[in-house]
């Protein structure tokens, strides 16, 4: 199918397929036929990468040096927390003693033993009734890891 263009275009091109011989028919054109096809190939060039190959390298090896730094942390097992604190309670460990302040004393029971298993304690937390001198009093039902020093509790 020819259109218009390709007339067009056709005619831009002086030489024409029928012109071109597979033989060269003068001296000048064996010589240089001679010296083409005698010389030795040149080495291979070094393929260079695109432009956005390298950084995009780059994105990836910090990825893979991410997930394997958050994969080597999350599997050690450090210990309980020094500090935890959730709706219903804070809890913080310093030098052995517990520092608890709860902040929805009628939270649910699942939260408040989250919060004391992330310090490495088993607690249940019960409200009871007391007379205003006893409040912000412990009373412990069994037996409990006490740290060293005083179970204290202080003032808000």
């Amino acid at each position: 199918m020819t259109s218009s263009i390709d007339d067009l275009v056709a005619g831009l091109n002086p030489v024409r397929d029928d012109d071109i011989t597979s033989e060269p028919s003068g001296a000048g054109a064996r010589t240089l036929l001679a010296a083409i096809t005698a010389a030795a190939s040149p080495a291979p060039r070094r393929r260079r990468l695109p432009r956005f190959v390298r950084p995009a390298i780059g994105v990836a090896a910090a990825g893979v040096a991410a997930t394997a730094t958050v994969l080597v942390l999350s599997a050690q097992d450090s210990g309980p927390l020094h500090a935890y604190a959730n709706a219903a309670v804070r809890i913080d460990v310093a030098d052995g003693a517990y520092e608890v302040e709860v902040k929805d004393a009628y939270a649910d029971q699942r939260e408040f033993q989250e919060a004391f298993a992330k310090v490495g304690l088993r607690v249940k937390l019960s409200i009871v009734p007391v007379s205003p001198s006893h409040e912000r009093d412990v009373i412990s039902v069994g037996s409990l890891p006490s740290p060293p020093g005083k179970l204290s509790l202080l003032p808000i």
